[in-house]
């Protein structure tokens, strides 16, 4: 159990963590440490010793927020058993987290920081887990599972990426799309009978 002191360090990290995604969604890569630590109500030096620099803190929020999703996957899946119905669910709820939380996925992906990490990965071992069930139950073509999961995550995550990086910000996810990415992988990856190798 954690001790009185390591719980307000970690409320201390949180507080930061919300107020370094604040100023990095308002001001994007030109925020600086100094203008983070001043929202924070912190000096320079105090920043630093919860964080070393801004890469280490962009990390942090990417770590923070992949768990946030990992577990909200997870949770949505709970008691799906149908393939089909379970790649919906998973394009839905990434579809809706980026539209929940846009500046994470502002500073993710302008401030160059490689996307993986414990997190994320464990966000990606939850749908790696429906695809592999898929594959040995023969529901899926015989591929590796942690390439269906790749496919589908990154379709689910294509509107961010014109968010941020081809259209700009007024992009907004049309409602009818996460489904479309779902029928259009499904139509891909799915076993029908005389389709599909292995």
């Amino acid at each position: 159990m954690a001790t009185l002191r390591e719980q307000r360090r970690e409320k201390r990290v949180h507080e930061i963590l919300e107020t370094a995604l604040e100023v990095l969604g308002e001001r994007g890569p030109s925020a600086s440490m100094d203008q983070i630590a001043e929202r924070a109500l912190l000096t320079r030096v105090a920043l630093y010793k919860y964080f070393p620099d801004k890469p280490a803190l962009v990390r942090a929020i990417r770590e923070w927020k992949f768990a946030q999703l990992a577990v909200r996957v997870r949770e949505a899946l709970a008691g799906t058993t149908d393939f089909a119905g379970q790649v919906h669910t998973i394009a839905r709820e990434i579809m809706a987290f980026q539209d929940e939380n846009p500046a994470v996925f502002r500073v993710l992906l302008t401030n160059h920081e490689p996307q993986s990490g414990e997190a994320f990965e464990r966000f990606a071992g939850v749908v790696v887990e429906v695809m592999a069930r898929a594959v040995e139950e023969g529901r899926a073509i015989s591929r590796a599972p942690d390439e269906l999961a790749g496919l589908l995550i990154t379709m689910s995550f294509e509107p961010a990426f014109k968010r941020y990086v081809v259209f700009g910000e007024d992009h907004f996810i049309p409602p009818h799309l996460p489904e479309l990415v779902a029928e259009v992988f499904l139509g891909g990856v799915m076993r029908v009978k005389g389709r599909g190798r292995g």
